[in-house]
């Protein structure tokens, strides 16, 4: 670990300056500090800083905690005397100091004084939002523009952001109302809860009620509901009502379902209502009710229909409310591909939307999920032993396996399956490709990894070639390239489908990554840009993919790709390998 703190001192973070800059810098760390290069590598800012952060005109910098800002070609604009410094997409700049805010031009010109104790630019509005806090006074909040003039008056206790709304709901005291973006009072200070609904509609709480209105103020329900429900907006309609009922209204108030329902809640382009008795019933999206609340349950909809309950009986009724299955299963499921699974008598079967039964319910379970690829094959349980069925009921693959069994989609399907606690591969045809004698088999991309006794090898079952089974560890790189560990703990790789050995044997492969959560670093083996770093005698190279060394082992650390190119440290410099394996150092 303090060989890894050593190399942190010395590491180089790129980041490319955004697009509107026809030039690409590079953010690099020396010696704990940290500059910006050019493409050729010419210093544009001298390692000084301790932190650097891009912003659309320059660079906002620290140095001892305090913050300035730069331009791009490193001219003063903000000097490094600053708590906080913000720039937004307009250009204009928030600085912070002494606790107190003020507004500047992109050019760094002071467009208020430090007067404010925080400010907040909300890019909806073209505004900002400001607080002044005067010692032994409440806070007060308004909103200013992008000269900095006061728009809406410094005066409210409380106030929210325009964000896409053409209101903001302000307080004063207890009291709540809205306001234009010229600071004019559309809807009263007056109520105890004033808050948008939607873009267009607002709810009110007054004396313990409940009303909406638009955006102009004009009245949609009258303040007298107990509840209002926004949940069926996205259907046009609100739920209102008392505190045991509610009914629906349409977003100009109009009433279309009387105010004699538990629950209202949409569900799959349609509305679900439950009654007092716990009844569940149904209404279409234009607020018509179709079922009046009979079933028990109502599940969403799915290939034009819906499984419901009643007497503890499924069936399936249509968008029209018709029951087209009448309900005699003791469970089903949501219709896929045109088949729903059922349940009698304790076993599944499979239904098609007419309500034949076009496999036999004789099955402990069905994976009826199975249908979403287009496949024929059908995973099924029965007498506790896993195998394939189709939607003729013909059982594809034998009852007689330990466990799911794993298919792989092709021209050829193929099968991981286990059997008395051994794996292997099958055809469609049940014929063996893989003998089922080892204690795992992994799938990728066509290619197997066995294992057995604790040691892996790989398998090819189109081309017959099988490895033996020696290694400690083994991971499939590409389709044609595999990296082993061998039991020194030493890697290599090796040719998929020849088995020869492409490279000799090394400490590490890999590129270093950080592990966030666990703060730390790991080694992490792929192909990036056609090369794997690989360690010998404490120094790092780089492979290609064919085994070739491209780079030879003198580096200290090899980080992974960005832009391009991969960070490298080689005593104690910092640099860049780029994707033709050429190492460039930073210069000093």
């Amino acid at each position: 670990m303090k060989t890894l703190q050593c190399l942190m001192a010395t590491l180089v973070y790129v980041l490319t300056i955004p697009p509107v800059w026809t030039q690409k810098l590079y953010q690099y760390q020396k010696e704990g500090k940290w500059g910006i290069l050019d493409e050729n590598k010419q210093v544009v800012l001298p390692f000084k800083y301790d932190k650097i952060h891009y912003v659309n005109q320059g660079f906002i910098v620290t140095i001892n905690k305090k913050k300035g800002l730069l331009t791009r070609e490193g001219k003063q604009m903000l000097a490094i005397q600053y708590d906080y410094i913000s720039q937004n997409k307009n250009g204009l700049i928030i600085g912070s100091k002494n606790k107190k805010y003020a507004l500047f031009t992109a050019q760094g010109k002071a467009l208020t004084p430090h007067l404010y104790s925080n400010m907040y630019h909300n890019e909806h509005a073209q505004l900002l939002k400001v607080t002044i806090k005067k010692p032994g006074q409440t806070k007060k909040q308004g909103f200013i523009n992008h000269r900095g003039k006061v728009v809406i008056p410094i005066k409210y206790d409380e106030l929210d952001n325009f964000y896409k709304h053409p209101l903001v709901s302000v307080k004063i005291g207890k009291k709540q109302g809205m306001l234009n973006k010229k600071g004019k009072v559309v809807v009263p200070i007056v109520y105890s809860y004033a808050y948008y609904l939607s873009d267009q509609l607002i709810l009110l709480k007054k004396n313990k009620k409940y009303g909406v209105v638009d955006v102009n103020n004009q009245p949609i329900l009258p303040i007298k509901y107990d509840k209002i429900s926004s949940s069926l907006l996205f259907e046009q309609f609100l739920a209102a009502g008392n505190h045991q009922y509610i009914g629906m209204f349409d977003t100009q108030g109009k009433q279309v379902l009387p105010i004699k329902y538990t629950k209202i809640e949409a569900s799959s382009s349609m509305i679900k209502l439950t009654s007092a008795h716990h009844k569940v019933g149904l209404a279409n999206a234009k607020g018509k009710l179709i079922v009046s609340p009979k079933y028990d349950y109502i599940n969403p909809y799915a290939n034009g229909l819906m499984p419901v309950q009643r007497n503890k009986k499924t069936g399936y009724i249509n968008a029209q409310g018709k029951e087209v299955i009448v309900c005699q299963y003791e469970s089903g499921g949501q219709f896929k591909q045109g088949h729903a699974l059922v349940k009698t008598q304790g076993k599944w079967g499979i239904i098609n939307t007419k309500g034949e039964m076009v496999v036999d319910a004789i099955y402990d379970y069905i994976n009826l999920d199975d249908l979403k690829s287009g496949t024929q094959y059908i995973q099924a349980q029965k007498n506790q032993k896993y195998g394939m069925i189709n939607l003729q009921g013909s059982t594809t693959i034998s009852f007689i396996h330990d466990s799911y069994i794993y298919k792989h989609n092709g021209s050829t399907p193929i099968f991981v399956v286990k059997i008395n606690g051994k794996s292997g591969v099958i055809d469609y045809k049940e014929n063996i490709l893989i003998p089922i004698e080892y204690d795992n088999v992994v799938y990728y991309n066509g290619l197997y990894k066995l294992k057995k006794q604790g040691l892996w090898g790989w398998f090819d079952p189109i081309g017959n070639y099988q490895s033996a089974l020696v290694y400690k560890k083994l991971k499939f790189l590409s389709r044609d390239v595999v990296m082993v560990r061998h039991n020194n703990g030493k890697y290599s790789l090796y040719d998929v489908f020849s088995g020869k050995k492409l490279t000799e044997q090394y400490t590490q492969m890999g590129y270093l990554f950080y592990q966030s959560e666990l703060g730390d670093y790991i080694i992490y083996p792929y192909f990036s840009h056609g090369m794997i770093p690989v360690e010998k005698n404490g120094k790092w190279g780089m492979l290609s993919q064919g085994g070739k060394l491209i780079y030879p082992c003198t580096l200290d650390k090899v980080y992974s790709f960005a832009h391009n190119q991969a960070r490298v440290v080689k005593e104690k410099n910092t640099g860049y390998i780029n994707s033709t394996g050429k190492v460039y150092f930073v210069k000093e």
